[in-house]
């Protein structure tokens, strides 16, 4: 099989989508013959994977870059779209061949038929429902991720969205002795729409109140932060209990797995959570709000707990009953890295997509 990958962006950059569409081009490349096209050579490299860079720049002057090397791009059997470039999605349709899968990894924050929208609100929201028109099949993250597009975008799209979960990478990320009171949070939070999303207040309000029965509890935080997080630290006065260590390489992440106790998410929405895959298979438990995709696979798993979003009370009761207890820690840590190795290396993830970008060809 010949796999078209699109990526307007620097795959090998440690986080977000990325670590994903990297994992699973390597995967794919053992078996079929891959094509990235890219803005840059950044830092990915891989010798059975083909490369065709067009060069950085504002996202229209890459789009119309690609258009030159549209022949060789569409003259593929599937083409994985991760960059919402719609204009190549239609002209592959022409291509009776060649199938189209939106990679839809995105935050879906608007209904464009219910609510009144700016206009770059209104452009950006456009682009993506042109995008899922285009393609062929839409791949979502989560059955949560799957609820939200088709809650924004219209139920008219559910025909096409298929869920496959993330994997992780079983050699990166291993099994490792449980930390003491150390809870950890994987995110970045910034400023404005984000640092909401990421509702780290509920996270820090329950901080508090787990300090004054747990002494040495602490926080590490790993990702960009803006500084709205020192404030709102002062505000429920943990300062002094959470640390800030920026943005970490994936192999700097699954050393601070071992160091900590739970893995936290206590987002109002994210499509998935890929640090619940890594704490998973590092045999750390997990607590995680119910508007995060991945909480799909805690509750099958019995990893950690799930709680209700933005309900601090109901955190602590969760982080507490982790951190009081080593062997309820030792349990969930366990029941997640079996369930890890079962069912989430990247090479079984990997095969999923394959069957359905061959059910697709039927």
């Amino acid at each position: 099989m010949k796999i078209c990958v699109l990526a307007p962006y620097d795959v090998g950059y440690d986080g977000g989508p990325n670590v994903v569409i990297r994992n699973l081009i390597r995967e794919w490349s053992k078996f079929h013959s891959v094509t990235l096209v890219t803005i840059s050579n950044g830092s990915f490299s891989s010798n059975s994977v083909a490369r065709v860079t067009l060069g950085g720049g504002r996202y229209f002057t890459w789009l119309i870059r690609s258009f030159g090397n549209l022949p060789n791009i569409v003259n593929h059997d599937v083409i994985v779209d991760e960059g919402l470039t719609f204009p190549i999605l239609q002209c592959a349709r022409m291509n009776k061949r060649t199938q189209s899968f939106l990679h839809f990894h995105g935050v879906p924050k608007a209904n464009l038929w219910n609510e009144h929208l700016s206009v770059s609100e209104f452009r950006n929201h456009c682009e993506r429902l042109i995008s899922m028109v285009a393609a062929k099949s839409i791949i979502a993250g989560s059955q949560l991720h799957r609820r939200a597009i088709l809650a924004s975008f219209g139920e008219f799209l559910n025909h096409k969205i298929h869920v496959i979960g993330h994997g992780v990478d079983l050699e990166l990320f291993q099994r490792t002795k449980l930390g003491e009171h150390q809870i950890l949070f994987v995110g970045n939070i910034g400023e404005g729409d984000l640092f909401v999303r990421k509702d780290v207040r509920t996270l820090l309000s329950a901080l508090s109140m787990i300090s004054r029965e747990i002494p040495d509890v602490s926080l590490v935080m790993v990702g960009t932060v803006g500084n709205t997080i020192e404030r709102v630290c002062r505000e429920f006065g943990v300062s002094s209990r959470v640390r800030w260590l920026g943005h970490l390489r994936q192999s700097e992440l699954a050393k601070l797995f071992g160091e900590s106790r739970v893995l936290v998410l206590p987002s109002t929405f994210d499509a998935y959570g890929q640090a619940v895959n890594e704490a998973m298979a590092s045999g750390i438990p997990v607590v995680v709000s119910d508007r995060v995709g991945a909480s799909e696979i805690v509750r099958t798993a019995n990893c950690g707990f799930v709680f209700p979003t933005g309900n601090a009370r109901r955190l602590r009761d969760c982080l507490k009953a982790v951190l009081d207890s080593g062997g309820l820690a030792s349990e969930l840590g366990e029941n997640g890295w079996s369930y890890a190795h079962k069912h989430l290396a990247w090479g079984l993830v990997a095969q999923r997509y394959i069957e359905l970008f061959r059910t697709a060809a039927v």
